[in-house]
């Protein structure tokens, strides 16, 4: 074996062990997901439960296919972000809110957004403002221009859920959150009134508005 293939050898195993876990922990989330989903969905008849159960799990594959798709090309971060909080929006009907300018982005960097939606949301479900029923979330974002060059300012709120207080340890999830996007500043703040986090995201190149 050469330098190089060994080399190559020795970060494969070094990596290995990181995205095994991340692996188990996105397995692990999608089914608390299709838990939530399934228990959630409601309808007089069974042929109606299947058809709701069944469109909402296809929104959330919908959302991975709209990264897988994009082929390098920008990609709209309202319809990220509508995609991935759609299975939901279904069933909270108008208690998320979402609001921003439709700014397209690289596709890697809607993947790591989508995966940090994803977590937030996920976690609402298990201990924040969607696992009661009063619960509201709310996630706007901006573009910000100043000298070191163009970022995105997104703002992650829950309100009128249960009281929150910060765990002790962070969970993988909430890790991924922090850790997702390297370049990014990210804050979580458990107020008493719910998860607050906000991310200022630095963007490489001119976005379009539609």
């Amino acid at each position: 074996m050469d330098f190089e293939n060994s080399i190559r050898t020795y970060e494969d195993q070094k990596l290995r062990p990181l995205l095994n876990a991340e692996l188990q922990h996105r397995i692990r989330n999608l089914l608390t997901l299709v838990q939530y989903l399934i228990n959630q969905t409601q309808s007089v008849t069974i042929e109606g439960y299947r058809e709701a159960l069944t469109e909402r799990i296809g929104n959330l594959a919908a959302a991975h296919e709209l990264i897988e798709c994009a082929y390098g090309h920008p990609i709209s971060l309202a319809e990220v972000v509508a995609q991935t909080l759609k299975p939901y929006v279904g069933i909270v009907q108008d208690r998320i809110r979402i609001k921003g300018p439709d700014i397209e982005l690289r596709p890697q960097l809607c993947l790591a957004l989508h995966m940090i939606f994803h977590e937030l949301a996920t976690n609402a479900c298990k201990h924040g403002a969607l696992s009661s029923a009063s619960g509201r979330v709310q996630i706007l974002w901006a573009q910000h221009l100043d000298g070191s060059g163009r970022k995105l300012a997104i703002h992650w709120s829950e309100l009128n859920g249960p009281e929150v207080c910060e765990p002790r340890r962070k969970g993988f999830g909430l890790s991924l959150v922090t850790k997702a996007l390297a370049n990014a500043q990210v804050d979580l703040n458990f107020e008493r009134t719910g998860l607050i986090c906000r991310l200022l995201v630095e963007i490489d190149e001119l976005p379009r508005h539609k």
